[in-house]
């Protein structure tokens, strides 16, 4: 099991977790993976890619 499919597990269940600095996905589709979760989460999840200068992980 890859880390991204661990990543897009714990997004679907909407969980909040620590992003790493060095934070990369490349399998999977986030906005598929955020797509049922709340507008408060999405936002936080959000700013933790921003935190961390991913922002360009969701477009």
């Amino acid at each position: 099991m890859g880390y991204d499919y661990v990543v897009q597990q714990v997004l679907y269940a909407g969980l909040k977790f620590t992003v790493p600095d060095d934070f990369n996905i490349t399998e999977i589709d986030l906005n598929d993976a955020l797509n049922d979760n709340s507008a408060s989460y999405k936002k936080w999840f959000k700013r933790e890619l921003q935190r961390v200068g991913k922002s360009t992980l969701l477009p």
